[in-house]
């Protein structure tokens, strides 16, 4: 399969490396270094060399290897757009960006390569969710907005709104989770978090109840800060983990045997996603300077999965300034 991508204005005059290493983030430098020395990258389908030089109009091809890779819910839906951002709405089964085996089911992939959409060959995430995570991802295809934007979300700036189907109910309507979280050393997972007081980096998430049936809960959830897997981490903390979720909510041992061999768990999942959606980004815009709030709405799973499990969502959240703090 060839993927073939055109040089513009912006990128003239540039090395073809530092062109693929900056557009196409899915794989590292090297590994493009590697595929131009394997002579699977041509410049006007002519083979190049990492220091060739790019001009306006160039069409850069790349020859993609074909291979099996993993099963993806390659559905999205773009749910804003203006001349600078991309709001998407994910599927609960994709990844961002490439890892693994997941070089073109990928959203970012997607969206430079398969979209057809010329706007978008540059476009760049601004924040990211799990591959079981649905929801609001925004792009930029501005570096000005992008760099604004990495500033706003790490510094709070940003209003990120979740639901989540737990397991439990939480024991107070409205909560302030404030436990700081770091990398679990015990696990023999090397990407799990857990809460950690001595060395964990502070983390703040506001949690509602909405509704709850006998043995679980729609909740609405506002993290204040960004830390990885941080809703996942406090709500499993709390004895209240998400639907799905089996790196937080199966022991370990589980957790690794389903890992190994998923379909052997497939019939015994309760729902084969976490239940957790991104359902609105509400930030100031870099450009205009307005307030802008990108929504997306719940998909259908988690609508079966709460009809399944008794749950309405039958109120609007209240504010997180009454929430009692846990700690």
């Amino acid at each position: 399969m060839k993927l073939s991508s055109r040089v513009y204005q912006t990128d003239h005059h540039a090395l073809l490396i530092d062109f693929l290493n900056s557009k196409f983030t899915y794989l590292s430098r090297n590994e493009w270094l590697a595929r131009i020395a394997d002579h699977r990258i041509l410049v006007n389908e002519n083979q190049a060399l990492p220091e060739s030089i790019l001009r306006n109009g160039d069409i850069v091809s790349y020859e993609v290897e074909d291979f099996p890779e993993p099963d993806a819910d390659l559905h999205y839906s773009v749910v804003y757009e203006d001349d600078w951002l991309v709001g998407v709405n994910k599927p609960g089964n994709l990844l961002v960006h490439k890892a693994g085996g997941s070089i073109t089911r990928n959203l970012v992939f997607l969206l430079r390569h398969s979209s057809k959409n010329p706007s978008y060959e540059g476009i760049h995430s601004v924040n990211r969710l799990d591959r079981e995570t649905s929801g609001v991802v925004l792009f930029s295809k501005d570096p000005g907005c992008l760099r604004q934007l990495h500033r706003d979300f790490a510094s709070g700036k940003v209003e990120k709104h979740y639901t989540a189907i737990v397991h439990g109910i939480p024991k107070e309507g409205l909560v302030q989770l404030e436990m700081p979280i770091g990398q679990d050393y015990a696990s023999a997972v090397h990407y799990k978090f857990t809460v950690d007081r001595e060395t964990g980096k502070s983390a703040c998430t506001i949690a509602e109840t909405i509704c709850s049936g006998r043995s679980h809960a729609l909740l609405s959830v506002r993290p204040l800060t960004g830390r990885t897997h941080q809703i996942r981490v406090h709500l499993a903390a709390i004895g209240c983990p998400i639907v799905g979720d089996k790196l937080y909510g199966m022991p370990e041992d589980a957790y690794l045997a389903w890992r190994s061999d998923p379909s052997k768990f497939a019939l015994s999942l309760e729902f084969k996603r976490q239940a957790l959606h991104c359902g609105s980004l509400k930030f100031t815009h870099p450009r205009t300077g307005q307030t802008l709030t990108i929504d997306a709405p719940l998909p259908p799973d988690m609508h079966n999965l709460m009809t399944e499990l008794g749950l309405c969502q039958d109120r609007r959240p209240s504010g997180p300034h009454t929430a009692a703090p846990v700690y």
